[in-house]
């Protein structure tokens, strides 16, 4: 009776196949993923195929004086000539491809890859009958067999939750309507806010209901070109309903979803600015009408009494709920950047 092994991925969750299942004596890689209905089926399924030498990655880390481009080339050829072997002995075995769509300065640029991999993953995403899958895991040099099936989700409907948002949202003000955020601007001063990413509409300009303001201190145009100021915003009110998933209607939002947003671009392309850009900014926020300031940005001296420090005392001290980062730096004295280091805003930081 052979030996039980036990499958060398704790992730691979289905009827378990250990590597020397079956016959005593055979090899078999590890199955991770199938139903047995799939394995008997003639349909082609997506596989991605693992093998057992290690990626280029981790290939160049342990063998620091080796030939790195000669490695990564005997993988290509080695998954080259593993579908051709498939195909010799009569597999219907094909490697997939995705279809890219990548911006550039003229526009948008569209191509196919290969699921070929080797960089930090050696092996191959391929299409075969779900009957030939055991076959091929009988094959020398495969570690892992994986179905690969659509199983990658959006997770910022996990992660609001733990701020206890949720609970706050079956709160009523004082007209009976529930706390989403309605009737609340936000000023995010960042990189800017894409107002046309769905997570704030999709809109084609501004103002519209979501982004009500966006203006650029920095002389480039005022959508963000960065990412940084629409990632900022998404966690502070996000707002997509997002169907249809096989997990099921996963809404997609950020603490506040109804608020709306006033988006400054006081960071360059580059990420970068001056404390002048950033005072502009809370002073015009402030005549706006803005009822909270989000700054997830900041200088690495926290000096509580710079300029940009001063001016973000005196919008709390306005009345503005000023939300300002403490830096990356930390957690040592002295490390919280300013204007996070402000006597009276609130700092984000971590111990």
């Amino acid at each position: 009776m052979p030996s039980v092994v036990k499958p060398k991925w704790e992730g691979c969750i289905m009827a378990k196949f250990e590597m020397n299942r079956g016959i005593a004596g055979e090899r078999m890689a590890t199955l991770c993923r199938f139903s047995a209905g799939i394995l008997q089926s003639d349909k082609a399924v997506p596989v991605i195929l693992e093998f057992e030498q290690p990626p280029v990655a981790v290939f160049a880390r342990q063998n620091p004086q080796a030939d790195v481009a000669q490695y990564q080339a005997q993988l290509e050829a080695a998954h080259k000539e593993f579908v051709e072997k498939l195909t010799s002995l009569g597999m219907n075995v094909s490697v997939a491809t995705s279809n890219v769509v990548v911006a550039n300065d003229t526009g948008y640029a569209m191509a196919t890859v290969l699921h070929d991999f080797q960089h930090v993953f050696n092996g191959i995403g391929v299409l075969m009958p779900g009957r030939i899958v055991t076959d091929v895991a009988r094959i020398a040099g495969v570690r892992a067999v994986t179905l690969n099936h659509e199983r990658v989700y959006l997770n910022l409907d996990r992660s609001v939750p733990f701020t206890d948002a949720p609970a706050v949202w079956e709160r009523l003000d004082a007209a009976g309507v529930k706390l989403r955020g309605d009737g609340v601007k936000v000023a995010v001063i960042d990189t800017g806010v894409d107002w046309t990413h769905p997570g704030f509409g999709g809109f084609a300009k501004v103002p519209n209901e979501k982004v009500v303001y966006a203006v650029s201190f920095t002389g480039e145009h005022p959508l963000d070109n960065f990412g940084h100021g629409t990632h900022v915003a998404g966690i502070v009110a996000g707002d997509l309903d997002y169907k249809g998933t096989p997990r099921g209607d996963s809404q997609i939002n950020g603490v506040a979803p109804k608020a709306q947003l006033l988006g400054y671009k006081v960071l360059t392309a580059s990420g970068s600015g001056s404390a002048t850009n950033i005072i502009l900014a809370m002073e015009d926020a402030v005549k706006r009408g803005a009822h909270v300031m989000n700054l997830s940005l900041g200088d690495s001296i926290g000096d509580p009494a710079s300029p940009e420090s001063s001016a973000a005392n005196n919008a709390m001290l306005a009345g503005v709920i000023m939300c300002i980062a403490a830096g990356n730096a930390g957690p040592e004295r002295g490390s919280v950047g300013a204007p996070g280091a402000a006597h009276h805003v609130i700092t984000t930081t971590w111990t």
